[in-house]
């Protein structure tokens, strides 16, 4: 029981490997939301959240208790980007025209990257369980996705926040100078 035991913390110790595509699908659903929410940026709609009255009246009015928030920061945004951001890992599809790798790209972009040899059915083909993927990321990061949009913060912050930096992170805990599938 306790060489188990040992066993068990041994293995925790391992560090997590990093999946590219995985990756890329985390640096994608980051693309995405915020594709979202700049949708909204200009949006000047507030969310009341004031309700009830005090017991204190001035000058024959009472006041609300609350506060009003901009909905392009409001965890109501949030949650409405979160339920509908997996659907658009349609537009996206792996492409292996690198030998030994796989990435992640958006469909749109495929001209730049299109070999003769190669369609989009055949890169969309290729995209078994990134939608499940995708889920798993949010459901994971609800709070720090939810966090970073009402914080307002620009790509790197928020990739950084989601998809790296933590113990267990997918992209890992730092970022590389060279990305796979980088042309630098």
């Amino acid at each position: 029981s306790a060489k188990a035991a040992k066993k068990k913390s041994r293995a925790k110790k391992k560090p997590a490997v990093v999946e590219p595509l995985t990756c890329g699908v985390c640096e994608a659903m980051v693309q995405v939301i915020q594709a979202e929410v700049r949708k909204k940026e200009n949006d000047t709609t507030t969310l009341d959240l004031r309700w009830g009255l005090t017991a204190e009246v001035k000058e024959g009015k009472a006041r609300r208790l609350g506060k009003v928030i901009p909905y392009k920061r409001s965890e109501l945004l949030a949650v409405e980007v979160m339920e509908h951001v997996c659907d658009s890992m349609k537009d996206f599809g792996v492409y292996k025209g690198v030998t030994g790798e796989s990435q992640l790209i958006s469909l749109s972009r495929l001209g730049a990257f299109e070999d003769h040899t190669m369609n989009r059915e055949d890169v969309r083909k290729e995209l078994k369980g990134t939608e499940r993927q995708c889920e798993e990321l949010v459901d994971t990061h609800t709070s720090q996705i939810t966090s970073a949009i009402r914080d307002d913060l620009n790509h790197t912050q928020f990739v950084d926040t989601i998809c790296y930096g933590q113990s267990g992170a997918v992209c890992g805990t730092a970022r590389r100078v060279c990305q796979p599938g980088s042309y630098s």
